[in-house]
């Protein structure tokens, strides 16, 4: 997950590196062929670095792998493909639809669902200035939409929101 410790273990114990698995989590992997800024373009070159001493990257989708291969120059053969999301024969809850829209007071009517971190690079901005436009604009009333997610976490402090997040919650408060 962070390409300076992934760097550190390669470089202090070179035998690690050919039994490491190294998977990035770095949104800028998907516009790396695009001007990015001295620090995205810094931090993607460092993963490239470690990249190419491990074992296997793994990479989330396929634009990712694209240009983790192009950019990064890795091999083909040192990559895999280990997409996000939920293996829904495995988890199959004993819960059904109507008993969540009780739970919840949902309701009769559309929900759209975001779950995620709250943080810029996820465009929440656009998904609640849709919503009023949906609402609000075209009158539709009975669609409902719903964030879910923290504001903390990869560098971000709950207690304290930053910009992105404050900008969010204004959005909530003066689109309601």
């Amino acid at each position: 997950h962070y390409a300076i410790i992934a760097l550190i273990l390669i470089m202090g114990n070179r035998p690690v590196a050919t039994r490491m698995f190294y998977t990035s989590h770095l949104p800028t992997w998907l516009s790396a062929r695009q001007p990015l800024s001295l620090m995205h373009r810094s931090y993607i070159m460092l993963e490239a670095f470690v990249m190419r001493r491990v074992r296997k990257v793994v990479a989330l989708n396929e634009p990712m792998r694209a240009n983790i291969l192009a950019v990064g120059r890795v091999k083909p053969e040192n990559t895999v493909i280990s997409r996000i999301g939920v293996d829904t024969e495995l988890f199959r809850p004993d819960i059904t639809l109507d008993n969540i829209k009780g739970r919840y007071g949902l309701g009769k009517g559309i929900n759209i669902l975001f779950v995620g971190r709250i943080a810029e690079f996820k465009g929440v901005e656009y998904l609640i200035r849709a919503a009023s436009i949906i609402i609000n604009e075209h009158n539709y009333k009975q669609a409902r939409f719903l964030l879910v997610g923290p504001f903390k976490g990869f560098g971000m402090n709950e207690s304290t929101p930053d910009a992105y997040v404050n900008r969010v919650l204004q959005l909530v408060k003066d689109n309601k």
